[in-house]
């Protein structure tokens, strides 16, 4: 049975594995960077990458990178710390930090030389973007260090994009530069979303949930097969198994919990403008955006470079989020009085702009009665084109709207002047 991590990961988890292979034979120092956007399942590749190393000899030591830790070597006096905890002759090196952190490198390079002279070192660093700048500098050294010796350095990395695309951020100074260099020779290997096929084994493994092919295929394209994602809208549906029909429910219900993973790092401006573009839909311009947001379009833009860098939004315009069920989620952080009141500057922004009476209509129902005559005439237009397109159902849940606005009878009795077949799904006989 495959780890956790190793679910659909199949050639990923090989190339780590042949990391090792190169160790063993004498490649050494190899470094490998694994990218991906969160929740793409770093974190679990990483820890199986260690426990097979650990399972074939390694002296292992693993740690997160957090920005928590600010003083020089934070990182890797915890990593060292794990190697020596393993030794138990009394002859693990001792490492003091008494002068300049320039001084103190050389001696905390050979602590893991000096560990690697007896087994083999695996060295795992979990978001190497939040290392400190000295423990960056500190691999980087070790990943140069001559003569050879059998290390592995295996990191994760958050990034929207594969290749040349990459969007990788440092915080900058002495980490960023050291970053970008151990980036240079290192092997990257990129993580994007599970594939279909492999989503009903992600499923059972990480919620108990059984899904059969259409139920995939919905979350596939919901989630874009990102781990995280998948589990929750999965979490709900616990030791079931869910329809496809059921899914994009929970999906529109915005009950899957878990936004704060991308949410948590955005300024004001940049979760004002995911919610609006949430809002919006899909395909938004970022003129509209802007404006529904409140923003100067400085602001919106500098905000759109913020959401694409947290992996929220594709990188391109018009605006659109990455997986929809994103949108959901958001859309379900949102108050419901807030999210009336954008539905109805929508639907008056969009109206002012000439767009489609449908995408004005969409709104405005979204919104619910407002007791305007404008409103009333939208869904009125909307419906009539959306019957000629042979769209029946559509048009009279917008001619339902249209009813429940508090107008006087006479203008109710004309909101109702549609085709015989049109009557009898606006109004039930009973």
């Amino acid at each position: 049975m495959a780890l956790l991590g190793e679910i659909g990961r199949a050639s990923e988890a090989a190339r780590l594995r042949a990391v090792l292979e190169q160790v063993r034979t004498g490649r050494s120092p190899v470094v490998a960077v694994v990218h991906g956007e969160p929740g793409a399942g770093k974190s679990a590749l990483l820890d199986a990458f260690a426990a097979g190393a650990a399972s074939t000899g390694f002296h292992v030591a693993a740690v997160r990178g957090t920005r928590l830790e600010d003083r020089p070597f934070a990182a890797a006096d915890r990593l060292i710390a794990q190697l020596w905890s393993r030794r138990d002759d009394g002859d693990a090196p001792e490492v003091q930090h008494r002068g300049s952190p320039a001084d103190d490198l050389p001696g905390m390079v050979e602590a893991v030389r000096k560990e690697a002279r007896d087994a083999p070192v695996a060295l795992c660093v979990d978001d190497m973007f939040l290392l400190d700048s000295w423990s960056m500098r500190w691999l980087l050294d070790l990943s140069r260090v001559l003569p050879p010796v059998p290390l592995a350095i295996a990191l994760t990395a958050r990034t929207c994009g594969t290749g040349s695309g990459r969007g990788i951020a440092f915080t900058g100074g002495t980490s960023g530069e050291s970053g970008v260099a151990l980036l240079v020779a290192a092997e990257h290997i990129d993580l994007p979303g599970l594939p279909v096929e492999a989503l009903p084994e992600a499923a059972g493994n990480r919620c108990r949930v059984s899904l059969g092919s259409g139920a995939a295929a919905v979350c596939g394209e919901l989630t874009g097969g990102n781990p995280a994602l998948l589990e929750a809208l999965l979490t709900p549906h616990a030791d079931s198994a869910p329809t496809a029909e059921e899914l994009r429910a929970t999906a529109a219900s915005g009950v899957p919990a878990g936004a704060d993973r991308w949410l948590a790092p955005l300024s004001t401006p940049a979760l004002a403008l995911a919610q609006t573009i949430a809002v919006l839909g899909g395909g938004a311009e970022v003129a509209e955006s802007a404006e529904l947001a409140r923003l100067t379009m400085e602001e919106a833009l500098g905000a759109v470079d913020q959401l694409v860098a947290a992996c929220l939004l594709a990188n391109h315009t018009p605006l659109t989020f990455r997986h929809p069920l994103l949108a959901a989620m958001i859309l379900g952080r949102i108050a419901v009085g807030t999210r009336v009141a954008l539905h109805l500057r929508a639907a008056a922004l969009l109206r002012d702009r000439q767009a489609a009476t449908t995408a004005v209509a969409r709104h405005l129902a979204a919104a619910g009665p407002v007791g305007k005559g404008w409103a009333v005439q939208q869904q009125r237009m909307a419906a009539r084109q959306l019957e000629q397109e042979g769209r029946p159902q559509d048009a009279a849940r917008h001619l339902r709207v249209a009813l429940r606005e508090p107008l006087r009878p006479y203008e109710n009795t004309g909101t109702c002047a549609a085709s015989a077949p049109m009557r009898s799904l606006i109004i039930p006989s009973w």
